[in-house]
């Protein structure tokens, strides 16, 4: 991320800086040749993959079509190097103003306000907009000052101008839909699942004689209940041998991500309860879900639940 919007020589540089860090020379030679092709190849499909499903997801989300239209531009450049080679103010403005603000935030992670300032107005005019990072240059230091006291999300969602757009009834099932498909694309043997554990669920609660609201609520909690899955990486979810303790840690622990994602809106807070318990025993003793590597052919690579055993 870094060099994400430097010159193609600074990307180059990283890409090989990361391929068998600490390995033998030789080692890392081979694996350079392998890898550092693959990758060039490879990304671009990766490009349009990320383009297309952001606008999916946009229009699942029920948000005007204007701003799935911004993700066209999402890698594009202001020299005109990026993917599709729009330059200029041919790029919407709203993505040119992004393109300044993704780039500060990871410099200023690094090292701060006067990193990011040093490096936007290095790439001012090449992968930046000028006038957008000459702005940024020159009031770096008040642009940053975030109030540690008030978490950024509060900060950023008060910034939305009105009318602020709402979810009523169908539109928040839609979007919580939307959240959970989205998820399970972190393996492909997931795609569905979501859904899958929401009509199972419903179907269960109405045979159960639970009233309406209670299915609804179920329903909804079920549809988000993996959603922390995107917090673990997704080479231990595609791992097809044993995980080590640690990646075992990780994801044992992706209930809890699910609970911090939805702890964020009073509304979805309300659904972690049942969300978060999805892996939990039905007693009040607590049970662990042992997971597996299924290594037939048509499952190898993604982890696959066993019955729970109550310990």
């Amino acid at each position: 991320m870094p060099v994400w919007f430097g010159e193609p020589r600074e990307v180059v540089a990283a890409l090989t800086r990361s391929v068998a860090p600490g390995a033998a020379l030789p080692v890392r030679a081979l694996q350079m040749a392998r890898k550092v092709p693959r990758a060039a190849r490879v990304m671009p499909r990766v490009d349009v993959a990320c383009r297309e499903v952001a606008r999916m997801l946009i229009e699942r989300l029920g948000l005007p079509a204007a701003i799935g239209a911004l993700f066209a531009h999402v890698d594009e450049r202001w020299d005109g190097k990026g993917p599709i080679k729009i330059k200029g103010e041919d790029i919407p403005l709203a993505m040119r103003i992004a393109h300044v603000a993704r780039d500060v935030d990871v410099q200023r992670v690094l090292g701060g306000p006067q990193l990011a300032a040093a490096v936007v107005g290095e790439r001012a005019g090449s992968a930046l907009d000028p006038a957008i990072a000459a702005r940024f240059v020159e009031d770096a230091e008040a642009i940053l000052a975030i109030d540690d006291e008030v978490p950024v999300w509060n900060q950023s969602l008060a910034c939305e101008p009105a009318p602020r757009f709402v979810l009523e009834h169908g539109g928040i099932d839609r979007a919580l839909s939307a959240m959970g498909d989205f998820a399970d694309l972190v393996c492909p043997l997931l795609a569905g699942h979501s859904a899958g554990v929401a009509k199972l669920a419903s179907r269960a609660a109405q045979g159960c004689g639970f009233d309406e609201g209670e299915v609804t609520a179920l329903r909804r909690a079920a549809l988000v209940q993996d959603v922390g899955r995107v917090a673990v990486p997704v080479p231990i979810w595609e791992k097809p041998g044993p995980l080590t303790a640690g990646e075992w840690e990780r994801v044992r622990l992706h209930p809890y991500y699910t609970e911090r994602v939805l702890s964020r809106s009073p509304f979805l807070a309300a659904l972690a309860p049942v969300a978060t318990a999805h892996h939990e025993g039905s007693t009040a003793r607590a049970t662990t879900v042992v997971w597996e590597a299924d290594r037939s052919p048509l499952r190898r690579g993604c982890l696959q639940p066993r019955m729970p055993t109550r310990r």
